[in-house]
């Protein structure tokens, strides 16, 4: 609290006579981010002039700026230090995140961008679900990874894949379930 109302110019005095505590201003700052973030990916699907890759670029760029400001070793103090604000962080992504990239990937369909195949609601459940995992802060810290770079990563592999075209053909003849 000292630094932050170093960081402000104020008293920590006059910090406490605008936020009741310190979950209070964890909790406003969450709350903040998750909106900037629901309100940039918004704006990118809403983006009426821009083909699907714009889009999915657009979200990405937004995603990757906004959580450059968080860094690993906050989100391992706020899931150790404050866990409620951390389990709400965790359930509101697990809230907003699946309709966002369902919309994107219906979009990304239409516009034939997006292969047929591919079930929107199944993979709209999916990345939320593998970002709250790679997201986690013994995973970062593992992988010596920031936020931003996880995510860099995590979409490249989504949207480009890991297998070339001679290896989705292997695959297809031997799997269990065609592709």
């Amino acid at each position: 609290m000292d630094c932050l109302a170093g960081e402000l110019g104020m008293s920590k005095k006059t910090l406490y006579r605008h936020y009741r505590s310190k979950e209070q201003i964890i909790d406003e700052l969450l709350h903040a981010k998750m909106m900037a973030v629901r309100d940039g990916f918004e704006a990118a699907l809403a983006g009426a002039d821009m083909t699907f890759a714009e889009r999915a670029s657009s979200m990405m760029r937004h995603a990757l700026a906004q959580f450059s400001e968080v860094s690993a070793i906050f989100l391992h103090d706020l899931r150790r230090f404050h866990p409620a604000a951390y389990a709400r962080l965790e359930a509101y992504r697990a809230q907003i995140a699946p309709g966002i990239w369902e919309r994107l990937l219906r979009q990304g369909m239409e516009a034939r961008a997006v292969r047929a195949d591919v079930d929107p609601a199944f993979v709209g459940r999916l990345i939320p679900v593998a970002m709250q995992s790679l997201l986690h802060p013994d995973t970062l810290e593992r992988l010596a990874l920031q936020p931003h770079e996880m995510i860099d990563r995590f979409f490249r592999l989504i949207f480009c894949g890991v297998l070339t075209p001679e290896g989705i053909a292997d695959y297809a003849q031997h799997a269990t379930t065609r592709v």
